[in-house]
């Protein structure tokens, strides 16, 4: 089992890897996070909430009933996936990670992400 600390290491050794945090869903506030560069999560983290928050309501409208797993949103440098939890003691909370899109795989990022919150132990 992870707790928040390991899990963020764990995320942090995913190839790429520039950051990772534990944000709120609703608020978007930032629970905790790590990087290798100086980033603000308090003035990141509401801005992807609201993608997430988009996302969930869109898929509502489509009658998915499918969970939702990652939103990824890839620009010319980077990567972002965002991977709700839906754990007993993380629902509501969400892990965003970027990643050097050079370096990072996508496919590897969403495998470590669904591995962290298999384990997550909060």
């Amino acid at each position: 089992m992870l707790n928040m600390t390991d899990a963020m290491v764990f995320a942090m050794e995913t190839p790429g890897a520039l950051a990772v945090a534990f944000v709120e869903s609703k608020t978007g506030r930032a629970i905790a996070g790590i990087g290798n560069e100086v980033v603000d999560f308090d003035s990141i983290t509401p801005g992807w909430t609201n993608i997430l928050q988009t996302q969930v309501a869109l898929l509502n409208l489509e009658n998915d009933p499918t969970p939702l797993q990652d939103v990824i949103v890839s620009t010319n440098s980077r990567y972002h996936v965002l991977r709700p939890l839906n754990g007993s003691d993380t629902t509501g909370m969400y892990l965003y990670l970027a990643l050097d899109n050079a370096v990072g795989s996508i496919p590897l990022a969403s495998y470590r992400l669904r591995e962290i919150e298999n384990n997550l132990c909060i």
